[in-house]
């Protein structure tokens, strides 16, 4: 975009003319002490004004490029992620790790940086907010980290699930940069507004000036306010645009764009938001040097500009990011635009000390007319868009639909993602317990587990809402530690109401594969105990066979850690995976539970009684209890027991009921018979 500049050639020819300092004494000769005085005050104030405009413009530039530098840094980690679980060869994963934790470097120098910098409140207060989003993905890194490490040689769906976690946590990590950058513009506005309003009182002091001392007071002020103005409007100049490509910067296109989306809501006119950003920039960076990294960004600006209409609105947003804002344009015209863009830069070949470089560029494309969304959410849009590009294997375009069906389950993910996160702090979760029923003699003389069923309470307080409705996106969204802590906390608070029928049960606990591979969970566990008077015998932790044989090593390392304080352990849905017995040797749990699509058809289907019969043999022989889930029938009941299952659970013999009532159906027991006897 091309500026035309005010001239200020006749102000600044008679600044050089006469000299400030001569037209002063001048003056201090003629209005005496006083006018003296009040003209060197001016001089002064309009010194110190301009000082701090550059100041403010300097600190401000500082700390924007610090954020990106945060920002391009996680970006980076979430690429390595990406790049680590798609490599076969573990030491290749290895290797990648080391570029990993290079841009974790990266990202801790420059945050240092800004807590040095920032000194308005609200900066600090960020930083720690995006500290504790740091917090927050930390868990979920360590998780993806390890299940990515040389002792993990294959990558598994619980790897995947495990990075896809990470890489959300991330993308919440790098929401906060991006809102830290806003509020890095918002606080440079902030600051030049209060030096403007400064500014103008020292104008109306120099008018006052002016008229006291007459010619030679108003001679002396104009040549002061002429290069006060020509300061200011440079360092406005700086605020709105991009110091290195001359394009508008961040700040000045989500300003355009808002007056757009404006517009656009009042005369139902189509537009088009573009974000761009560049493939493989990061190749000349480190191959070349940042130097060289700046020119192509300046070449590619200019080749970005030449394929625009001079109504368009090419800006740079940071880093290797660009936007495009095409105004008065549909969709279609849009994509063919976007498209020239694309084709332009991958066509484009950047020489430099004697070697040629080639980029490509992933485009985010979001049309917008009358919609109803706020700046935010738009450009937000905007951004996942570009992101999906680049997912879909880069340098192409991906179009956004504002109603788009994904776009509402994100956001209904994202809400329950607050939701659950409201409830763990306002204790709105339930538990439920259900108990089993002992069919062998060996189960006879055991304690008898009831597993704990979580429930989460409306938000009215009137209705119970399932797991399924919400564990999704608490797994999506890395909650599901903070739920596990939530379950156990309370299962213990039960367990110490029940006084010494806590004896006679053990109640048991399902935890997720995040918490089955972070060593805080066991802690958490033994800080728990150590807390309560509960026995640890009356506690039981169920992990999913897939969780088991996914992360072998975390989960052999919790069992192993919180067996030896007396908790018992139980593999859950056992036969659902693609597992083998062996697996059962390195895992020393207590209980099998024999997944119940096997146990449904037990009296009819002769494979899945076969099944049940093999996996209850081995088990026995293996020393371990085993459970039949979704028990329904009592002629079912009566199947298990004459193949020798230990335990029956379903709704046959016992239906999930609030904790209350699972102690008051505990207590109704003749004083002389355990809940055994009744078998």
């Amino acid at each position: 975009m091309k500026n035309k500049k005010i001239s200020l050639t006749p102000l600044r020819s008679l600044s050089r003319r006469f000299h400030v300092g001569w037209v002063v004494s001048a003056g201090f000769g003629i209005l005496v002490s006083l006018l003296m005085a009040t003209i060197i005050a001016g001089l002064y104030t309009f010194s110190h004004h301009n000082h701090h405009l550059a100041e403010v413009s300097e600190s401000a530039t500082r700390k924007i490029y610090l954020a990106f530098s945060m920002r391009n840094a996680i970006r980076e980690r979430i690429d390595s992620l990406r790049i680590m679980v798609n490599m076969d060869d573990p030491f290749d994963r290895d290797e990648q790790r080391l570029v990993f934790y290079s841009h974790a470097r990266i990202y801790s120098q420059a945050r240092s940086e800004m807590i040095r910098l920032a000194t308005h409140p609200q900066e600090k207060a960020f930083i720690e907010k995006l500290d504790r989003a740091a917090r927050e993905a930390r868990p979920s890194n360590r998780l993806a980290l390890s299940q990515l490490s040389l002792l993990e040689e294959e990558i598994t769906p619980a790897t995947q699930d495990a990075v896809s976690a990470a890489i959300i946590a991330h993308l919440n990590l790098l929401n906060r940069v991006s809102e830290m950058v806003a509020l890095q513009d918002e606080i440079s506005k902030q600051a030049l507004q209060e030096a403007d309003l400064s500014f103008r009182q020292s104008m109306a002091i120099a008018v006052i000036v002016g008229v006291i001392s007459v010619i030679i007071a108003i001679l002396t002020a104009s040549m002061v306010i002429a290069r006060a103005t020509e300061k200011n409007r440079q360092l406005s100049y700086q605020a709105s645009h991009d110091a290195l490509t001359g394009l508008p910067n961040r700040a000045a296109f989500e300003q355009a764009v808002s007056m757009t989306l404006e517009e656009a809501s009042i005369d139902r006119t189509e537009h088009v938001l573009l974000f761009m950003d560049l493939d493989q920039f990061k190749l000349v960076n480190d191959t070349k040097g940042h130097q060289a990294g700046d020119k192509l960004l300046q070449a590619l600006s200019k080749v970005l500009s030449a394929e625009l209409r001079s109504s368009d609105l090419l800006a740079r947003l940071g880093g290797d990011e660009f936007g495009v804002l095409l105004r008065f344009t549909n969709a279609k015209f849009g994509e063919m635009v976007a498209d020239k863009l694309r084709r332009a830069v991958e066509e484009f070949v950047f020489d430099y000390d004697n070697e040629s470089f080639r980029v490509g560029v992933s485009i985010g494309m979001t049309p917008f007319s009358n919609d109803d969304f706020t700046l935010e959410r738009l450009l937000s849009i905007a951004d996942a868009s570009c992101y999906a590009a680049k997912d879909s294997g880069r340098n192409r375009i991906h179009r956004s639909d504002l109603n788009a069906d994904e776009l509402s389950v994100r956001d209904g993910e994202m809400r329950w993602a607050s939701r659950i996160s409201q409830a763990i702090n306002e204790d709105r979760f339930v538990l439920h317990g259900q108990a089993m029923r002992p069919l062998s003699g060996r189960a006879m003389n055991t304690r008898t587990p009831v597993e704990l069923l979580l429930r989460l309470m409306s938000d009215d307080g009137e209705d119970l809402i399932f797991p399924g409705d919400f564990l999704p996106a608490a797994e999506r969204y890395g909650k599901m530690f903070d739920i596990d802590c939530w379950v156990l906390k309370h299962a213990i608070a039960w367990l110490e109401t029940l006084g010494e029928l806590q004896n006679q049960i053990v109640a048991s606990i399902n935890i997720c594969g995040r918490s089955a591979s972070d060593p805080q969970f066991a802690d958490f566990v033994h800080e728990q105990l150590q807390a309560s008077s509960v026995d640890p015998r009356a506690l039981c932790f169920e992990i999913t066979e897939s969780v088991a044989v996914h992360s072998l090593g975390n989960a052999s390392r919790l069992i192993e850690k919180v067996g030896a304080m007396g908790c018992h352990f139980a593999l859950d849905d056992f036969g659902s995976g693609v597992s083998s017995f062996s697996y059962l040797r390195h895992l020393k749990v207590d209980w099998l539970k024999i997944d119940g699509s096997y146990i449904s058809n037990i009296e009819h289907n002769v494979t899945d009684r076969s099944l049940v019969e093999s996996i209850n043999n081995i088990s026995h022989t293996l020393g371990k209890l085993t459970v039949a889930e979704f028990v329904e029938s009592e002629s079912t009941m009566k199947a298990l027991k004459n193949m020798g299952v230990d335990y029956a659970q379903g709704f046959g013999f016992h239906r999930p009921v609030p904790l209350r009532e699972v102690e008051k159906f505990l207590r109704q027991l003749d004083p002389g018979q355990s809940l055994q006897a009744r078998a």
